[in-house]
């Protein structure tokens, strides 16, 4: 009996270790050979009011999935790596949240005591901004376009007990990849 307890522990581990990694990264600030990104403006913009319901967000979603990792966030970009038990579907649904997010759906809109705002603009939530509509896509894209680069351990090396991460941690930072504050990411051409 004792060994069989053993062994169907040994099984369970193995189904629930982090097998599955991820990394990505994307600056919102688009190049001059990359369309502008209407929420990742917006965020800039309202940094303040976003960043720390961005980094609530992104702790909520993954969470919600089990994974660890870390994730550095800043007005100008993400840049994370994180680990799951398996690729499908968790993997897959964590993508799929952060391509379809909505800055303005997802996290609201900031009030006027937060922003300014101008008479005559659309109206968004508690208050008012130029060019932006709730119920549009204009507030979307700020995750769509990562390279996600996905790995794996094989099932054969299972004798591998590490896991790649032993907690989640999400920053909000200056920059998603330092350069000691010399370089802006607005000032690469």
């Amino acid at each position: 009996m004792k060994r069989s307890l053993e062994k169907a522990h040994a099984t369970q581990v193995s189904v629930d270790q982090h097998r599955c990694v991820v990394l990505f990264y994307k600056y919102f600030i688009p190049t001059s050979t990359q369309k502008k990104i209407p929420d990742a403006a917006l965020l800039q913009e309202y940094g303040s009011h976003y960043m720390p319901l961005l980094l609530e967000y992104m702790e909520r979603q993954c969470h919600e999935l089990g994974m660890k990792g870390r994730i550095l966030l800043a007005a100008e970009g993400i840049n994370g790596t994180l680990s799951c038990s398996s690729t499908d579907p968790i993997m897959k649904k964590f993508i799929d949240t952060l391509e379809n997010f909505n800055l303005v759906r997802d996290l609201g809109a900031p009030s006027p005591s937060v922003a300014p705002y101008s008479e005559g603009s659309e109206r968004i939530g508690d208050g008012k901004y130029p060019s932006v509509k709730a119920d549009s896509q204009d507030c979307s894209g700020l995750f769509t376009e990562i390279d996600w680069k996905l790995s794996t351990i094989d099932n054969d090396q299972t004798d591998i007990s590490i896991e790649p991460f032993p907690d989640l941690k999400i920053s909000i930072v200056s920059e998603i990849v330092s350069s000691g504050g010399r370089v802006r990411v607005s000032e690469i051409p």
